[in-house]
């Protein structure tokens, strides 16, 4: 009884420790700033050319490898969202930072979506 409480615990403090934003949250505000391509290094080291460029707005990151695909949000040198194509949101981010390459890299400026009230209503027309 008390491993299970303690793996209970332990489960909910990892969903408060992780990710709050997700990679859904943010779409591309612009043209690509940013397109290249990684080689065999692993994903946060190639990115780290991109972490100037999402201190002034966040970053969309879109990352195509041969047999994966991942998004990434960076905002203010820090990868706050990911994305990995057939992986669960929870492990999403530990697994993009393992991922190596050769990839194709996209960044592109992005702006926060709004969150629905909830009501239906459109908006009204000035």
């Amino acid at each position: 009884m008390r491993a299970m409480l303690r793996s209970l615990l332990a489960r909910l403090r990892r969903r408060q420790r992780g990710p709050r934003e997700r990679v859904r949250d943010y779409a591309p505000a612009g043209a690509a700033v940013y397109l290249g391509t990684m080689g065999e290094v692993e994903v946060e080291e190639a990115l780290k050319p991109l972490l100037p460029l999402s201190a002034a707005s966040p970053l969309l990151v879109v990352l195509i490898g041969r047999t994966w695909r991942g998004r990434v949000v960076v905002r203010e040198g820090k990868i706050v969202a990911a994305e990995l194509e057939g992986v669960d949101e929870g492990s999403a981010l530990k697994r993009i930072r393992r991922a190596r390459g050769p990839a194709l890299v996209m960044a592109f400026p992005a702006r926060a979506l709004q969150q629905s009230s909830g009501s239906g209503d459109l908006p009204s027309s000035p």
